[in-house]
């Protein structure tokens, strides 16, 4: 049997932390070095990826495990074994990779609707920002606006706008493309006039080297057709190695956000899974971060069973703290409301 390292913290996203990444999988515990970019057992014998042990056995765990990960719906916080056949394994990391979307890969730039064109570098952020002319009972779900960005090649993206408070919308867009030209243009479903019909230009550039991440110098994360592994837009390989800070959205600070950020990219981590919002619609305590049994709060009416009340400044912070992972390298993967129960265990 595996005897566990001392110093080893148990995790319960099926990680255990060491010096270096280290998933315990099953009989087996594998740590993956970065520095040499391998495979190793915990006394240091490098594991063959293509052997059918990794294959048949430890991969498919480090996948459930790391991927698919279930909390024992007792409230135990056990982690329920579960091995996922190759179809459902593609199946959830193509899921995983959906919900990354458009993050924030470095610091946005942020411009005024009515500004007529400015630069997009590539793999970045930009962000445009709208002001509604009339107010609405609920600017959330009574508005429904998008802008569509057209490069020249062609090549079309569409994104939704999201209300950050009082008349103010926002929409997020990072080019594919290092060169050539972006027309946007906006749509409102009810025609608000700070919202609808508005457009400019945005010239595409190489991204930044000042900026760097593994996602400015490389691209987007996807699965090619018929692959298996992750690849960046040039090409790049990339082994995920995910953590689970499932609470860092409504319980970290910043400071603490960055402390952790630094921590995991030190060990080689390139991916976080978050819960969006404290899921529990039964859960008491302070709004704080900072109190024993607090949590930030993400929309009002969750305890109520409805996600219809949304706090602007709570997901300005998430923001925050999300940026922070993305500067370090780190890739948020993120679970929308985790169905509102069961985080405590009470139903």
């Amino acid at each position: 049997m595996f005897k566990r390292p001392s110093g080893c913290l148990d995790y319960h996203g099926g990680l255990n932390m060491t010096s270096t990444p280290q998933f315990s999988v099953s009989s087996h515990s594998l740590c993956f070095t970065p520095e040499r970019g391998v495979l190793e057992d915990t006394e240091g014998k490098p594991v063959e990826p293509a052997s059918p042990e990794f294959k048949n056995a430890v991969l498919p765990h480090v996948l459930s495990r790391v991927l698919h990960h279930q909390h024992d719906t007792r409230g135990t916080g056990a982690p329920c074994q579960r091995t996922l056949n190759p179809f459902m394994q593609q199946r959830v990391l193509n899921v995983l990779l959906l919900t990354l979307g458009v993050i924030g890969l470095a610091s946005a730039t942020r411009i005024d609707a009515s500004t007529a064109a400015t630069t997009a570098l590539q793999w970045q952020e930009v962000e445009l920002t709208f002001t509604a002319s009339r107010d609405t009972a609920n600017p959330y779900t009574d508005t429904d606006a998008w802008t569509e960005f057209t490069h020249e090649d062609g090549t079309k993206l569409r994104r939704p706008m999201f209300w950050d408070g009082g008349r103010t919308f926002r929409v997020r867009f990072a080019s594919t493309k290092s060169s050539g030209a972006w027309r946007w243009t906006s749509t409102d479903r009810d025609g608000d006039a700070g919202l609808n019909g508005k457009s400019g230009t945005l010239a595409a550039a190489p991204a930044a080297s000042e900026t760097a991440t593994i996602f400015t110098q490389h691209g987007f994360w996807s699965i090619p057709s018929g692959g298996r592994n992750l690849m960046h837009a040039d090409g790049r390989a990339r082994l995920l190695c995910a953590d689970t800070p499932w609470a860092l959205p409504w319980r970290a600070t910043i400071e603490q956000a960055e402390i952790y950020a630094r921590d995991r990219q030190a060990k080689g981590f390139n991916a976080a899974l978050l819960m969006t919002v404290q899921p529990d619609m039964d859960c008491k305590g302070p709004r704080s971060r900072t109190e024993d049994l607090g949590f930030d709060v993400g929309f009002e009416d969750l305890p109520k069973g409805a996600l219809r009340q949304l706090r602007p400044e709570y997901f300005q912070m998430f923001d925050r703290l999300t940026g922070i992972l993305v500067a370090h390298g780190i890739a948020p993967v993120y679970q929308p409301v985790f169905h509102g129960y069961g985080w405590k265990g009470r139903r």
